[in-house]
């Protein structure tokens, strides 16, 4: 079969479709000829063209996000794939799959909301080649959705498996153009685990992913290292797991095999607080690492608990410092706005973040509610949503009250310290100068 996977991402930083990459090779084992349209790096007037020259059998669209997550500007996407379906199906009769971590956020909504023919939740490399081989029997594919016989109502037979990571094959990264990539600044992402055990209470993905930690071997990433060194990179490399220390000793393995590698590379990846140590850090930095991000949220004692975060302020300091000790360059991530905010808790978070040597502070307000999260069943509880209430497109906890009265107060408070950024109240370009700024692209 030929089967053209899509990108619809245009986000910025660019970032290439890694789920689309890894799919990749589960397809073309299996003797189908895979195309690739990338958003993020093509002109999307040009899409319809391919579809007519090389009129695929089935097509594929990854949905990345569901929105921009920001209570400022509100962008949903959910209303750009549409378009992209119904664009898709003027000119093509080949059946849409959707899948990717957004879809799998929402599911049967987004299936009743676009019309496509399928949809895949978790991982795609197992149950994507299986759906090509039972398009006619679907009820066999493990997290299919699909239309019933009946009518349009989406139907999911079967429960995800998740697969294996650790025995899959090394990943070839042979689908995206990197070149373009590169050209236009963006990171180059890897991924060593999947799942999460942490309780974040806005988050859905330990639900996707699972609460099972499914490591990679460490010789596997470097594999796909060298893979990517091969096309000329050796910076601006993001470790994608959930969070790059959630398995410590699995961190520190990956790091130590980077460093015996001898590649020469510089990557960066996101952390908790809650598994750092002097150590890790040191060896992470032998191996390369020049960045990390704290994905903190807060640094309220009171609202670190009520975001179910799992670490404390003390952590957070304790991590800040160790990074300060051996000169490793971070960031911090804050998003206010949840349970139990206040002018009292904003302030405390100022206070303690006073002094800080980030290399920018990412802040941002509006904490977006999905389903099956600790979060919607406390917005259910205090009358801010009902079950009848469209989560599809973004909804916010307490929208109004963090709008009107915490947005210009966090403004006040935090955007006076010089390596503070909005997220939302600045253009995606300045945002992107931002982050070129603190982590400047080296190989260009």
């Amino acid at each position: 079969m030929i089967v053209l996977l899509i990108n619809p991402n245009r986000l910025r930083p660019r970032v290439p479709p890694i789920g689309l990459d890894y799919l990749n090779d589960s397809l073309v084992r299996q003797g189908h000829v895979v195309l690739l349209f990338d958003f993020g790096i093509q002109p999307p007037g040009k899409l319809i063209n391919l579809i007519q020259t090389e009129d695929p059998d089935i097509i594929g669209i990854s949905v990345r996000n569901l929105d921009d997550v920001n209570l400022v500007r509100k962008r949903e996407f959910v209303t750009p794939i549409k378009k992209l379906i119904l664009s898709v199906r003027r000119v093509s009769n080949a059946k849409v799959v959707l899948g990717g971590i957004g879809f799998s956020f929402m599911p049967h909504a987004l299936m009743e909301e676009t019309g496509a023919d399928f949809g895949i939740v978790g991982d795609g490399e197992s149950a994507f080649p299986r759906l090509l081989e039972n398009l006619n029997t679907p009820g066999n594919v493990p997290g299919l959705l699909y239309k019933s016989n009946t009518g349009d109502v989406p139907v999911r037979q079967t429960e995800p498996f998740p697969c294996s990571v650790h025995e899959l094959p090394v990943f070839q990264r042979s689908l995206v153009d990197y070149k373009k990539y590169r050209q236009k600044g963006g990171f180059f992402n890897i991924q060593t685990k999947r799942g999460c055990n942490h309780h974040c209470i806005y988050c859905p993905e330990p639900e996707i992913t699972g609460r099972r930690i499914r490591t990679r071997p460490p010789e596997s990433v470097i594999e796909e290292l060298k893979i990517l060194t091969s096309y000329g990179i050796r910076d601006r490399i993001f470790f994608v797991d959930s969070e790059f220390n959630i398995m410590r000793d699995h961190a520190h393995a990956v790091a130590e095999a980077i460093y015996d590698s001898g590649l020469q590379i510089r990557w960066c990846c996101s952390m908790t607080p809650a598994n750092a140590d002097l150590a890790l850090l040191q060896m992470m930095k032998k191996a390369g690492c020049n960045m990390i991000i704290w994905s903190v949220d807060s640094a309220s004692e009171k609202m670190l608990h009520r975001l179910g975060k799992g670490f404390s302020v003390s952590d957070m300091m304790n991590a800040t410092q160790y990074c300060n000790a051996i000169d490793l360059p971070y960031c911090l991530v804050l998003l206010f706005g949840g349970p139990g905010e206040s002018f009292r808790t904003i302030d405390e978070s100022c206070r303690n973040l006073a002094g800080n040597r980030a290399g920018f502070i990412a802040v941002s307000a509006g904490i977006r509610i999905y389903p099956k999260t600790a979060l919607y069943n406390i917005s259910i509880e205090e009358h801010e949503i009902s079950g009848a209430t469209n989560l599809l497109y973004p909804v916010y906890y307490k929208h109004d009250r963090v709008k009107n009265d915490f947005l210009p107060y966090i403004g006040e408070k935090f955007l006076t310290l010089q390596n503070c950024v909005m997220h939302g109240r600045v253009p995606d370009g300045a945002l992107q100068k931002e982050i070129n700024r603190v982590y400047p692209v080296y190989n260009h």
